[in-house]
């Protein structure tokens, strides 16, 4: 006599995207978007930089998000640094600036993706599968934007040659701060402001 079998069918792991925002209100909605997404995504928060990197070198990911501003290191920094500790983790910057050279900054740094957070409700789980997919998410005007120059030889913008450093430096300066007040919020010394202002003004 036959036995009878039991049939166990097999959930599949869900992703797994590490969120990266020093904005706790925003981690919170970004968590109800993916935990209630269709298929859904397992979350893990960051509030930092540095925590973000301690929670990489803890698990394994799918995807991280990482916001632009933070106050221990931009999301220019970390993704640098993502890029350098773990290969292959496809990075989605998320920001509130929409100008051209923040998004080709966030490519040039290592992420393969740029989103507005104003966009994230809408776009947030759309562009995470198409950073899982191998892909790469640009807003379409960018995309656009972005070929047209690539297909005519346009030149590189010159800001696209500043450092991360320099480049954070110049958006300070942009917003009206002081190089001490710079200084201070990057925990940098004032000789080093003031070299990367004055290779700023040689680059540009």
């Amino acid at each position: 006599m036959t036995e009878p079998q039991e049939h166990v069918t097999v959930q599949p792991a869900l992703p797994r995207v590490l969120v990266v925002d020093d904005f706790a209100p925003l981690r919170e909605r970004m968590v109800r978007l993916l935990t209630t997404a269709t298929p859904a995504w397992c979350v893990t928060e960051a509030a930092s930089g540095a925590q973000a990197l301690q929670c990489l070198d803890a698990a394994a990911f799918d995807v991280a998000v990482v916001d632009l501003n933070m106050p221990d290191m931009n999301g220019f920094e970390l993704t640098r640094r993502i890029r350098d500790r773990h290969a292959g983790l496809p990075v989605l910057i998320l920001s509130m600036h929409e100008e051209e050279p923040y998004a080709l900054k966030a490519l040039q740094s290592g992420a393969r993706g740029y989103l507005m957070k104003d966009q994230a409700a809408t776009d947030l789980v759309t562009a995470l599968g198409t950073l899982r997919g191998g892909g790469v998410h640009l807003s379409t005007a960018l995309a656009e934007r972005v070929l047209v120059d690539r297909g005519h030889g346009t030149q590189i913008a010159k800001h696209a040659t500043l450092s991360g450093r320099e480049f954070e430096v110049l958006r300070r300066l942009a917003r009206g701060e002081s190089p001490p007040t710079i200084a201070d919020a990057l925990v940098l010394g004032a000789s080093v402001v003031t070299m990367s202002c004055e290779r700023i003004m040689a680059k540009l």
